[in-house]
Order: structure tokens, then sequence, then C-alpha cells
């Protein structure tokens, strides 16, 4: 069963919310995806995302490790994408639009090892 968590904004203020739990599994040697949607995010909407505080990628869309994350951003929605998904890949990963509270995930990966 997948539920939403929304942040909730003071007086119709704009809500940022993680697609899915704030629990996300992952399978070792896949591809995983985290989302976040907000009403307020566009296509232009500056957004970063971090896995344990440190940034993936940054509000100037710089990503650290482009081979490891890429990241897709449509109307109402931000996907982050982690390649060839690894137990150090575990963590909790932060979504972050603008200026508005961080939604956040903890992702746990599991898998033949």
């Amino acid at each position: 069963m997948k539920s939403e968590f929304h942040i909730t904004f003071p007086s119709g203020q704009p809500t940022l919310s993680l697609t899915g739990t704030n629990q996300q599994y992952g399978l070792i040697s896949s591809t995983t995806f985290l989302s976040c949607a907000g009403s307020e995010i566009t296509s232009s909407s500056a957004f970063m995302f971090a896995k344990n505080g440190t940034r993936i990628r940054n509000y100037n869309g710089d990503i650290n490790d482009p081979l490891k994350y890429s990241t897709t951003i449509t109307s109402g929605e931000i996907q982050l994408r982690i390649n060839d998904t690894s137990v150090s890949d575990e963590g909790i990963y932060t979504c972050n639009v603008g200026f508005y509270p961080t939604a956040s995930y903890f992702l746990q990966v599991e898998g033949r090892l």
C-alpha cells in the first residue's frame, strides 16, 4: 500500500510531498527512482537532492557523480535516478525545492550479496 507524506505550509502556501512512502527499497545492481511532488514545481524550478546531508545535485544543476545519479523535472514532480544501486546507496535522501521545507526518504537496499 502506497501513501503520500505531505509537508504542510501555513496559510495556503504550496505543498511538497513524497511519491510513495517515506521508506523506499532499492535492489542491488538495479536502477532506483525517488520522486518528490509539489503543487508549485515547474520545469524551471530550482531544486536539490542530498544523501545523508551531502548534496548529490545542487541548485545550479551540478551533479557530483553523473554516472551514478541523474535527475528529471516535469510540472509537479522531480525524480532522482540512482544507477547500479548498491548497499553504499542506503541512507536518507532529501529533496528541496526553492525555499520550501525539505521532504526526506530513507532508502534501504536489498538483494543478494
